[in-house]
């Protein structure tokens, strides 16, 4: 029995750990200084509550968020290993964008379109999912 698609011992391991740590940065960059404002009204006006920092947890979410960055790395890491040896830096980009937008930004839609937020929070947070795993899709492809 072939298992080759369970084996990560060929990862680059620094590379998975990279690719995800970027992608969690570029969160707290997309979400705290880019759009931040626009992001807090589309949440609130959405009535969902968001982060007070008087009453904890932030600790906990940007932990479990790095780690779903690193679980989104490291299968990332996989496909592009899967695709083949013939990986450059302009085909990672495509297969990363190809990821944030053909699974990422789709499953965010199927959802949104059942909650119905604002368009604007659906925008920003798609956005961030597809430039993240564009950065991970390079890291990853010119890093192997």
């Amino acid at each position: 029995m072939d298992y080759g698609v369970l084996d990560y011992g060929d990862m680059n391991w620094l590379a998975v750990f990279c690719a995800g740590l970027a992608y969690w940065l570029l969160g707290a960059i997309w979400y705290s200084a880019i759009f931040s404002k626009m992001w807090r009204s589309a949440v609130e006006e959405h009535g969902v509550k968001i982060y007070q920092p008087n009453r904890g947890g932030m600790g906990v979410k940007l932990i479990v968020t790095l780690v779903c960055n690193l679980i989104m790395a490291l299968v990332l890491a996989r496909v592009i290993h899967q695709v083949g040896q013939h990986m450059d830096l302009l085909r990672g980009l495509k297969i990363g964008a190809g990821v944030g937008l053909g699974f990422c930004a789709t499953a965010l839609t199927m959802t949104y379109v059942w909650q119905s937020p604002p368009r604007r929070l659906w925008a920003i947070d798609t956005g961030y999912q597809i430039v993240g795993c564009t950065i991970m899709g390079a890291i990853l492809a010119i890093w192997r």
